[in-house]
This record gives C-alpha cells, sequence and structure tokens, in this order.
C-alpha cells in the first residue's frame, strides 16, 4: 500500500475512534466510550485497508475485523453496572481464549491450540489486573507504543498487511491518550484492556504463525503492556525498550 494509502488508513482509525469518544456521551461515566473507540476505531481502520471481509472468512487474519467488533461489544457489557463481575468476567476469557481457537484451528492440533488459548488468558487476566492499579493517559500511551512498534515487528516479519492492522489499532488507541489527559481518573480495566487484547493478541499469533515474526517477539509483545504505570512516563520508557526489543529481535531474524 502506498504511503498516502496508508496515512488515510491510519487516519480513518484514528477519526472513528475519536469520534466514539465524542459521541458516546451516555457511556462515559462508566468506561464504556473507550472499549467502542478502539474496537470500532480498529475495525473501521481494517476496513480501509482491506474492505468488508465475510461473515466467517477462510483466511485467519481477516477475523480480526471480527474481533475488533467482537472487542467492542464485549467491552460494554462490561462496563455495566447491571451485570455481575462473574459473567463479566467470563465472558471477556472466553472470547479470548476463543480467538486462539478461531485462528488456529485449521493449522494447529488442539493441544497447541489449547496452549496458545491458556496463554491469551493469562496475558489478558495479568494486563486486566496491572491496569486495574492505574488510572490516566498512561495505560492508552503504553497500548499505543506497543500496537505501534508492533506494526515495525511485523513489516520486518515479511507482513506488510498485518504491520498496518497494527497501525490502525495504535491509531484507534491514540485518541484515548488525548481523552485521558482531559479526564485523568479514565481505566481501561474493564472493557478496554478486552477490545485492546482481542486485537493485539491474535495479530501477534497471526505474525508468529503465519508470518515470519519470531515467538519471541510476539511474547514480548504480549506482556509488553503490562509496563503501565502511575508515573506515564516511565510505563512509556519501559515499554518502548521491551517492544522495541521485539523490533530487534524480529530485525535480526
Amino acid at each position: 500500500m502506498p504511503p498516502a494509502e496508508v496515512l488515510i488508513q491510519i487516519g480513518y482509525a484514528a477519526a472513528v475512534s475519536a469520534a466514539a469518544l465524542l459521541f458516546a456521551w451516555p457511556w462515559r461515566e462508566r468506561g464504556s466510550a473507550a472499549p467502542v473507540a478502539i474496537g470500532v476505531g480498529a475495525a473501521a481502520g481494517l476496513v480501509a485497508l482491506r474492505g468488508f471481509p465475510a461473515f466467517w472468512p477462510l483466511d485467519a487474519t481477516e477475523l480480526l475485523f471480527h474481533f475488533a467488533l467482537l472487542g467492542a461489544a464485549i467491552g460494554v457489557v462490561e462496563t455495566s453496572p447491571r451485570v455481575s463481575t462473574a459473567v463479566r468476567g467470563g465472558l471477556g476469557g472466553l472470547a479470548v481464549a476463543g480467538s486462539a481457537w478461531a485462528i488456529l484451528r485449521t493449522v494447529d492440533p488442539a493441544w497447541r491450540i489449547a496452549l496458545v488459548a491458556a496463554g491469551f488468558l493469562v496475558a489478558w487476566s495479568a494486563l486486566r489486573w496491572r491496569v486495574g492499579r492505574v488510572e490516566g493517559y498512561g495505560v492508552p500511551l503504553v497500548l499505543m507504543i506497543v500496537a505501534g512498534a508492533g506494526a515495525k515487528a511485523l513489516e520486518y516479519g515479511s507482513s506488510g498487511l498485518l504491520a498496518q492492522t497494527a497501525l490502525a489499532l495504535a491509531a484507534a488507541t491514540a485518541p484515548l491518550v488525548v481523552y485521558a489527559v482531559l479526564r485523568p481518573r479514565l481505566s481501561l480495566a474493564r472493557g478496554g484492556v478486552t477490545a485492546f487484547t482481542l486485537v493485539a493478541l491474535p495479530l501477534w499469533t497471526c505474525g508468529a504463525r503465519f508470518a515470519n515474526l519470531p515467538l519471541e517477539s510476539a511474547a514480548l509483545l504480549a506482556v509488553a503492556p503490562l509496563a503501565a504505570q502511575r508515573r506515564a512516563w516511565v510505563g512509556a520508557l519501559v515499554a518502548t525498550a521491551a517492544s522495541g526489543f521485539a523490533v530487534y529481535l524480529a530485525y535480526a531474524a
């Protein structure tokens, strides 16, 4: 894709994400605007990149569009005060584990899919725990850095298409940084984490399984969001170092 078209795709994802934050005013207080912005923004970027996919595409990488919308929907449910904690956790966990099966079902045996699904659950649960202790713009800043670095790692991993998908995810997360500066008590622990990980974890896995992204790079990108700190600049530095090393490993490979 020419650079101008890439910029249009990134701008499209960021604009849709920002619009979701602006117009989802009934959901702001309970935090539902954040997962909607991430999920719908990333989905919009994917449409700009590849068009609308089939309802159940044969190409596993096209499922990333479905995961983005699913993450937005589950994120809204997770932020609802009417839904019990058990249902919130169970629904998000089922979706995260199920995404591993959806992308690997035709290429890997059941035991390997189970291992990947377990890894997804651990990464998702750890990020929810970590983000629950950090408010403000530090979390979306770290997520944006990791997604942006993942784009470069995937480019070195010989998949321009997946790299552009990661750029769309980074662009969809970017408006949340500004939003969190204006609303310092913003937390992505409910909803936002699920919306991000439902795109990011399958994306890194697709890079490792269907392209040439080293497994070590995919693992680093999966855990790098845990670098989020109350001091945003500290988390940004740690996330940059971790995801930067993932880029280096992809380049070296």
